[in-house]
């Protein structure tokens, strides 16, 4: 796991794999195994058993409803309608504190997606649970870096200053991709999904995991790769996620307010799922294959599963048979620091550090939207 000789400026930090478990928290989590979305499947489901036509034409009318602002199209069934008219779960946050976490991303708009793609997909990866619904539709196997665009695309709606503002795109992205969550849960209900054994298919636990692996394993991230960063600024990033978790349908009473208790949970959640001898059906081989065709030069490629554990840990790397030596991790470890080490040289704070914050935002945003071809993810339901 991320060791616990992560440090951030944040008391409390340490990001350490609780072994002993929780036994009240355990039961907490087992009760969210069996729980899926109450709100957005019976829509889901209806639409879906209303035939392919329905799905059609609600996707077609999907593709109108861009902005946060947009006004929802009245050719949706009236639960669609009803679900994209309910306010966002924006109160109890302010607006500064949003802005702040938005702010964050942008800082480290580079390093970010990279403890994403080395860290985050291969720690989803050790989930049995996770990776059975990961690979029923196959998509994954077949075009992982184009899922990834998809998913980053959301990411980067949900993490723009005025994302979630009437002329941002943040809470339709996570509204649809919710949506198409519960349609995936559709889907393998109808294939024979194992409940027993799993537990509901994408379910309340494995959500929660999901966030914090988007949202609290970039800063253990980040601080592996040498930042350093306030703790005010970490709780304002943790804040507009777990706005980011209410709006994708999770139990606002399993999400702390608090970062220090966000951080044992999720220790928690992945010390209960993660899988020492997981077989991921070829998307770990087929994810590595992608990594190494990002790095920019050939002689990075040998050091893409030794990132993977620099950022993770042995215990990862061992469930995935990465095969890496020390000096190998210790050299991806100074690769991956080089990248917070302008940060470090740059003004923390003032009009020229947020000017360069800026710059980078949209150099990076440019050459995110000509890696994926400058077309939009519509975020549509799968065809039944």
């Amino acid at each position: 796991m991320v060791g616990s000789d992560v440090h951030a400026d944040l008391p409390g930090s340490t990001f350490e794999l609780f072994e002993g478990g929780d036994e009240v928290l355990d039961g907490h989590l087992e009760v969210l195994r069996q729980c899926a979305d109450p709100v957005a499947d019976p829509i889901v489901e209806e639409l879906y058993d209303a035939g392919r036509d329905a799905v059609v034409a609600a996707n077609r009318a999907l593709a109108r409803l861009v902005r946060n602002g947009d006004p929802v199209p009245a050719t949706l069934p009236a639960p669609l309608r009803d679900f994209f008219n309910t306010p966002a779960p924006l109160s109890g946050v302010s607006p500064d504190v949003l802005r702040d976490g938005a702010l964050f991303y942008r800082r480290y708009a580079l390093q970010i997606p990279i403890v994403l793609q080395f860290a985050t997909m291969p720690l989803s990866y050790t989930s049995s649970t996770a990776v059975a619904a990961l690979t029923f539709s196959g998509q994954l196997l077949k075009r992982p870096l184009e899922r990834s665009f998809n998913t980053a695309q959301m990411v980067y709606d949900a993490m723009a200053i005025n994302g979630f503002e009437p002329e941002g795109m943040g809470v339709r992205s996570c509204q649809k991709v919710r949506l198409m969550h519960s349609a995936v849960r559709y889907k393998l209900r109808r294939r024979g999904w194992d409940k027993v054994r799993h537990g509901a298919a994408l379910n309340q636990e494995d959500g929660l995991g999901t966030l914090y692996a988007f949202s609290l394993l970039s800063l253990f991230g980040l601080a592996r790769m040498g930042a350093r960063f306030e703790r005010q600024h970490a709780e304002a990033f943790h804040a507009r996620w777990r706005v980011v978790g209410l709006m994708m349908g999770l139990t606002p009473e399993m999400l702390p307010t608090d970062l220090d208790d966000a951080m044992r949970l999720f220790a928690r959640i992945i010390g209960r799922q993660l899988d020492p001898n997981i077989d991921t059906g070829g998307l770990m081989a087929r994810w590595l294959e992608v990594l190494e065709g990002l790095v920019p030069h050939r002689v990075f490629k040998p050091y893409v599963p030794a990132a993977i554990e620099a950022l993770l840990g042995s215990k990862v790397a061992r469930a995935h048979g990465l095969h890496t030596t020390a000096e190998q991790v210790h050299t991806a470890r100074r690769i991956l620091c080089t990248t917070t080490s302008l940060d470090a040289a740059l003004p923390g704070h003032g009009q020229v550090r947020q000017g360069i914050d800026l710059l980078m935002w949209r150099l990076f945003m440019a050459l995110f939207e000509r890696a994926k071809g400058h077309k939009r993810t519509t975020f549509a339901l799968p065809p039944l």
